[in-house]
């Protein structure tokens, strides 16, 4: 989680393992990469797993300059 990035300003905490993106289960950081590209700009929904129980959070994916 990069301090003032995007998953830092959703609210992504070192330690949450995410699950999907937009209801689209993700099965690793390539997938979870290439299906964040593909939404540059556009806010989606992030499914998280934290401390035991699910959440959800709102991200906007940005691209690195």
């Amino acid at each position: 989680v990069a301090p003032g990035g995007p998953a830092e300003s959703a609210g992504l905490h070192l330690g949450d393992v995410i699950l999907g993106l937009d209801g689209v289960e993700v099965s690793g950081g390539r997938s979870l990469a290439r299906a964040l590209r593909a939404r540059f700009g556009a806010p989606v929904s992030l499914e998280i797993w934290r401390t035991g129980a699910p959440a959800s959070l709102t991200i906007t994916p940005e691209e690195r300059a």
